[in-house]
């Protein structure tokens, strides 16, 4: 788990990324680790139509795998651009 994290934390997003023309959802629970919320920040920073979407009161996984409607509805909101 710490290799991971330190891999998290030093991760560099492609300025490629910017050229994304696909439909994004970031979503983050504002229970997050904080390397998680600014990832979520900086993927949405490189797509502004992304988000992201803070969820309060949520963890990692929590949407997808509490509140699965509320995910599906994300998600079909997300197709329906």
């Amino acid at each position: 788990m710490i290799a991971f994290l330190r891999a998290n934390a030093a991760y560099r997003l492609r300025e490629a990324l910017s050229l994304c023309r696909a439909n994004v959802l970031v979503t983050a629970g504002n229970r997050e680790i904080p390397v998680m919320k600014r990832s979520a920040k900086a993927i949405s920073a490189a797509l502004p139509s992304a988000g992201p979407h803070i969820l309060p009161g949520m963890q990692h996984g929590d949407l997808s795998m509490r509140h699965p409607d509320q995910y599906v509805q994300l998600l079909l909101h997300l197709t329906d651009k």
